[in-house]
């Protein structure tokens, strides 16, 4: 299973960073990711290319919260860490690349099932609720095309009245909505692309009317 399928689907409830844990003495640091009910069965791929800075193991009679861990540094100094492995199957010092298998699925540690626990460090060594990085980590790389050019399919819209950023798919007539926030990974790093700025119909700057642009298209 490739980062992007293993990680798509956003973690809820007590597997959430944030959730509440000893009754509500302490939250969930991370992301808890579940593909089994078997332990050493699921490759854990790496999110990001980057260093494998630290690795701890679970010994008899010493155990720990995260059991087996791996701790990923990326070129930007932020850090993945992957606990509750069964397996740890790279070594310290090693380069990996985006879907390196860093180990296995397992219950090592404090856990009540096999998975894989995801921390994120940002490059100051703050804790983040890890999922808005994953998932700008595993964006599916598209080419950005303009809407004036002749192989016109997936292009980028800013909408001026919200200021959302949007991309959309003519081909299929989808738009994905990016939001507006500038604190937003995934926005962030689309933002960087070309887009055309869109308005409504009679705006006094006459812009293109998003409307009529995105006529019988579908949100997904």
């Amino acid at each position: 299973m490739n980062a992007a399928d293993f990680y798509r689907t956003e973690p809820t409830g007590s597997q959430a960073y944030g959730a509440p844990r000893d009754d509500g003495k302490r939250t969930h640091t991370g992301d808890d990711f579940s593909h089994s009910t078997k332990p050493d069965t699921v490759p854990v791929p790496a999110i990001l290319a980057g260093r494998v800075t630290a690795i701890q193991r679970e010994r008899a009679g010493l155990t720990n919260g995260y059991g087996n861990q791996v701790t990923v540094t990326h070129p930007d100094g932020s850090r993945f860490t992957y606990g509750h492995l069964a397996r740890v199957s790279v070594a310290l010092g090693q380069d990996l690349d985006t879907g390196t298998v860093v180990g296995t699925e397992g219950e090592t540690g404090w856990t009540s099932g096999p998975c894989v626990h995801v921390e994120y460090l940002d490059p100051q060594g703050r804790r983040q609720d890890p999922y808005p990085h994953i998932r700008a980590a595993i964006a599916r790389p598209m080419t950005i095309t303009k809407p004036e050019d002749d192989d016109m399919n997936i292009c980028l819209y800013l909408y001026t009245p919200t200021n959302h950023l949007l991309l959309v798919d003519h081909m299929n007539k989808r738009i994905r909505d990016l939001g507006d926030s500038a604190t937003d990974p995934v926005r962030d790093h689309y933002s960087q692309q070309p887009y055309t700025r869109v308005g409504d119909l009679g705006n006094a700057e006459k812009l293109p009317d998003w409307a009529e642009i995105t006529k019988g298209y579908t949100y997904v």
